[in-house]
């Protein structure tokens, strides 16, 4: 199920909508894009470097999406 977050104002969610997709799209793409070569390339200096590469962007993620839903319910509908 995809939860898309409220901007604040009702009348944008729905214009903007195929935007937040498309650019949420385009940065996970860019991330599969350059995790890969990024990682890899460091395998020689450690044969687990890449994992902790991968790791260290997967934590950036989480973080990232920490501070961008901090206070917000998206899962509880809109008082009236």
């Amino acid at each position: 199920m995809i939860v898309l977050p409220e901007i604040g104002m009702r009348c944008f969610v729905g214009r903007f909508a195929g935007t937040a997709i498309g650019l949420a799209s385009t940065l996970g793409m860019l991330g599969a894009f350059i995790g890969s070569p990024l990682g890899n390339s460091t395998a020689d200096i450690r044969l687990g470097a890449p994992f902790a590469v991968w790791g260290a962007m997967t934590g950036i993620t989480l973080v990232a999406m920490t501070i961008v839903y901090r206070g917000k319910n998206v899962m509880s509908p809109e008082p009236k």
